[in-house]
């Protein structure tokens, strides 16, 4: 048994470091790629919402003109 002490060499850092970065980038374009599935959907939801709120103006329009000329025909 050698009694010589393991120290970590700048080269070993390196290597360390380097496997830690490879790591930590796949793990941020794996998050990443999820997030842009979560905001797509989120948009089609902001833009079915807006077509939606749309959409249910004209019916009220169309309802509030439907009870004025039902008024005026019950009053006739």
């Amino acid at each position: 048994m050698s009694k010589i002490p393991n120290y970590i060499t700048k080269i070993d850092l390196r290597k360390a470091l380097e496997v830690q970065d490879t790591k930590a980038r796949k793990y941020r374009d794996e998050i990443l790629t999820k997030m842009d599935k979560v905001i797509k959907e989120l948009r089609d939801m902001r833009e079915e919402n807006t077509i939606g709120a749309y959409h249910a103006g004209e019916v009220r329009e169309q309802v509030e003109d439907h009870e004025k000329r039902i008024a005026k025909l019950e009053a006739a």
